[in-house]
C-alpha cells in the first residue's frame, strides 16, 4: 500500500522514539546498538515496550535478592518492609504499578521445606523475591529510568547484596485467579 512503511521500519522508528524518552538527547539510528537500554548486543526492533504478547495480562519483573551477610532474618525483613518498600511505593505508583510484593525464604522456611521434602529440596540460595507487575513494558521502563527510582539503589547496601541480584522479566499469563481457572487462550 502506498504511504505505509514496512512493519520493521515502523518498529525501529517506534523504538527510537522510546529511546528518546530515556536519553537526554535523541538517539540516531547509527547509535542504536550501543544506546539501546534493554540490550548490549544490538538493536531489538521487535521489542515494543508499550505492547504485550497476545493475551498477556501484564508485564512482570521478578528479582531474586540475597540479604546482607550477617544481617539477621528479622532485621532483613523489617528493613525491606518498613524502609525500602515504603520508599519505593510512591515511585512505583507514579508509573502505574499493578502490584508490588515481597516473598521471603528465611531459615525457618528452608528448614520446613527440607522436612517436607525429606531433605531433598533443591532450594534457591536467595532470601527474598521482589515482584513488580506493571500493565505494560513501557510503565516498567519508565520506573527503571525514573530519577527517584534510581535513588532507591542507595538503600540496597543497608540490607541486601546488590551484585547478587538476579532478574527475570516477561509477560504474565494468569491461569488461576481468585481460586478459579481463567478461561483465555494461552497461545503466543
Amino acid at each position: 500500500m502506498r504511504g505505509r512503511r514496512p512493519l520493521l521500519r515502523q518498529n525501529i522508528n517506534y523504538y527510537l522514539t522510546v529511546l528518546t524518552i530515556f536519553h537526554s538527547q535523541p538517539c540516531p539510528q547509527s547509535t542504536l546498538p550501543c544506546t539501546a537500554p534493554f540490550t548490549q548486543h544490538g538493536p531489538r526492533p521487535r521489542l515494543l515496550l508499550s505492547r504485550r504478547l497476545h493475551h498477556a495480562q501484564s508485564s512482570k519483573a521478578t528479582i531474586l535478592i540475597k540479604k546482607k551477610p550477617g544481617l539477621p532474618d528479622a532485621d532483613f525483613v523489617t528493613h525491606y518492609n518498613t524502609v525500602h518498600a515504603q520508599l519505593a511505593a510512591p515511585v512505583l505508583l507514579k508509573h502505574n504499578i499493578i502490584s508490588y510484593t515481597l516473598t521471603y525464604q528465611l531459615e525457618r522456611d528452608r528448614t520446613i521445606m527440607q522436612d517436607i521434602m525429606k531433605g531433598k529440596a533443591k532450594l534457591l540460595d536467595y532470601d527474598a523475591i521482589c515482584t513488580f507487575v506493571f500493565p505494560d513494558w513501557m510503565s516498567f521502563a519508565r520506573f527503571m529510568y525514573d530519577k527517584e527510582g534510581a535513588e532507591l539503589r542507595g538503600d540496597h547496601g543497608n540490607f541486601m547484596v546488590e551484585s547478587e541480584m538476579k532478574t527475570m522479566i516477561g509477560d504474565e499469563f494468569v491461569v488461576i485467579e481468585g481460586g478459579k481457572k481463567v478461561e483465555r487462550s494461552m497461545s503466543f
